[in-house]
């Protein structure tokens, strides 16, 4: 998939810092080799957040040590090939 653009929706957190600060975003290449593509930080908000993003990938993770019970909403945006 060539993947355009990532948008995250993070619940309102209740804990400081928020739950989501280190959940990183993961894309495995067309090759086979894994990288961390963007890690949130103490930058990111509740709502929203857009993380522009451009390459081919067989895969994307997300995940963090904290779990993802904190996101309401994931959308990739690009283009399955």
């Amino acid at each position: 998939m060539h993947v355009t653009k990532i948008r995250v929706f993070f619940k309102d957190p209740t804990a400081f810092p928020p739950p989501y600060v280190g959940l990183t975003i993961k894309g495995t290449s067309l090759t086979g080799t894994t990288t961390t593509l963007y890690t949130f930080d103490e930058n990111s908000i509740s709502g929203w957040n857009y993380v522009n993003i451009a390459g081919y990938y067989t895969m994307i993770e997300v995940g963090g040590t904290s779990g993802c019970n904190h996101i309401n909403e994931i959308e990739i945006s690009g283009d399955v090939i």
